[in-house]
């Protein structure tokens, strides 16, 4: 995602008007999605060790 927004960014300085908003809501839209799947890896990882301790 963060590739597309330097695309978009390059778009920008060759003058496109409104390509900059577009870098911006793709870097924040990858930055979100990076914090969530850690969220989830964490409470996987949480949940694990809540089984393995039954065992």
């Amino acid at each position: 995602m963060t590739e597309v927004a330097s695309q978009w960014r390059r778009r920008s300085e060759s003058g496109d008007e409104g390509a900059e908003s577009v870098a911006a809501a793709l870097d924040y839209i990858a930055t979100r999605r990076a914090r969530e799947k850690g969220a989830r890896i964490q409470a996987m990882g949480k949940r694990l060790s809540q089984l393995m301790q039954l065992s």
